[in-house]
């Protein structure tokens, strides 16, 4: 049952951290962690801090792009209107420094909340900001440099638990996605981002002619082990790439907009127009249940790849997963093995059904439209499929499972003679007169077993029934069976 509480882990279990503000309390003491291996920081005047006006409190990082624009993390501003921002340049964000009243926010129109996808946000502000030299943007491909050691600058929360302070340290990309790329803990180096963080930068070339490549986005926890920790600043840390929303950037700022015919500047490769614009709507077809399918191909600490996967979901299904993964892993995380389908019935019977797009059919029959049979689909949920017809007693193939063999409320199940279909049964209410709920259960469907109508002169030969199972059983379908 691993399998089915990994794609929690992902993002609640394993503990998605946002890198923004203080820690919130999970029951237990969280000690903020530092940038650990960083070092205080006053070049890059463009990098700054986002003050709370009204509370003069930094929490979050961000940065000059254009004279009156700064880039930073979606979820940085989620809550808050221009009146409440306070854009502040200096080596201490809590000392006086140069402030820029924020007057307006464009937030990624794809932002959404849980996975922080499309985790990017602009600022324009008012004052003199010819004195900062905003930073450049990359423009060019960062596909192929996982390994490059890159510079995150930002003012999280240091190993003395106190933020605020402009600090950078090194850290290597480990994996690179469509849009974000993941840098991860580095046991020798001893280096890290932590909560404040979120919206910093992160630099290619720092050394030289130091180049925007990333915004710091969040935190997934673990230990060194790749356990859950209380430690929440040690782990894997996800940042939007640059080059990759440079198109929305501009469209927003203003500026002459990449040509994606030569330059891959879109979020797929189908996004990209004959007139080289990007219209990146093309890159989100899929469904909750291809999302959630994507996820397991995915490291669980590897957030560029969790990212791509709600990437390629239409709006409303990204949130029906997040919705599903969040609730499962909230309620039933620890269920016992062989009961988490029961689980997730009880408490999230709504995200868990509709991402799979059941239809909650009976088994025994009644609820499909003509020609179409219930039938048991993945998670033992139930699902309305075109039938073959096959009435009690007539013959049917049991090998066959990509079609339902027998008509609704139907199984194909083995008798002495053969494949045949019979009426499927809970109780012995279900069955005719003179017939009786057998003892053999054909399918374990969550903690109800179903069974088949027997007269007594006939006896299946094993616990042998595709009941109407439509399509190649999935790998968690199989191990569902399994236990």
């Amino acid at each position: 049952m691993l399998r089915l509480i990994k794609p929690a882990l992902l993002l609640v279990s394993v503990l998605l951290a946002i890198a923004c503000e203080q820690p919130v309390s999970t029951g237990r003491t969280v000690a903020p962690s530092a940038i650990y291996g960083g070092v205080q920081e006053s070049r890059w005047p463009a990098i700054g801090a986002l003050i709370d006006a009204r509370s003069s409190n930094s929490f979050c990082s961000a940065v000059l792009i254009d004279a009156q624009w700064v880039l930073t993390a979606g979820h940085c501003i989620q809550d808050q209107q221009p009146a409440d921002l306070v854009f502040r340049v200096g080596d201490n964000a809590d000392a006086p420094g140069d402030d820029f009243t924020v007057t307006g926010i464009v937030r990624h129109p794809g932002f959404l909340e849980g996975p922080y996808l499309h985790d990017v946000a602009l600022l324009h502000i008012d004052g003199d900001t010819s004195a900062l030299s905003p930073l450049p943007l990359r423009d060019t491909p960062m596909d192929g440099e996982e390994g490059t050691a890159l510079r995150y600058v930002g003012y999280g929360y240091d190993e003395a638990g106190t933020n605020g302070i402009k600090q950078s340290a090194d850290i290597r990309v480990s994996s690179i996605g469509t849009a974000t790329f993941t840098s991860r803990w580095d046991d020798t180096t001893r280096t890290g981002v932590c909560f404040g963080d979120s919206g910093g930068a992160v630099l290619s070339d720092a050394d030289d002619a130091a180049v925007l490549c990333g915004i710091i986005s969040n935190i997934i926890a673990y230990n060194d082990d790749g356990t859950e920790d209380t430690d929440r600043c040690i782990g894997a840390y996800t940042a939007i790439r640059v080059d990759r929303y440079l198109p929305w950037i501009i469209s927003v700022i203003g500026g002459a907009a990449p040509d994606c015919t030569t330059t891959p500047v879109c979020l797929c490769d189908d996004a990209c127009g004959e007139n080289g614009t990007c219209d990146n709507d093309r890159c989100a077809t899929a469904n909750c249940e291809n999302g959630y399918d994507c996820l397991f191909d995915c490291d669980y600490d590897d957030g560029a790849c969790i990212s791509d996967c709600y990437a390629s979901l239409l709006a409303d299904e990204a949130a029906l997963l997040y919705s599903f993964i969040d609730c499962g892993a909230r309620y039933c995380a620890d269920a016992a093995q062989g009961s988490v389908f029961e689980c997730l019935n009880l408490h999230c019977h709504d995200p868990f059904h509709g991402c799979f797009h059941a239809d909650d059919c009976d088994i025994r029959g009644g609820d499909c439209p003509l020609e179409e049979a219930c039938t048991f689909g993945r998670f033992s949920l139930t699902f309305c499929e075109p039938s073959a017809g096959g009435g009690v007693g007539d013959t049917c193939d049991g090998s066959d499972t990509e079609a339902p063999q027998c008509e609704d409320g139907l199984g194909c199940a083995e008798d002495f003679d053969g494949f045949r279909c019979r009426a499927l049964c809970l109780t012995d209410a279900d069955c005719e007169e003179g017939e009786s709920c057998s003892d053999v259960v054909v399918f374990p469907a969550d903690s109800t077993e179903v069974h088949y109508c027997s007269s007594g002169e006939h006896a299946a030969v094993a616990d042998n029934c595709n009941c109407n199972a439509a399509g190649s059983p999935s790998p968690l379908s199989l191990l569902f069976l399994l236990f």
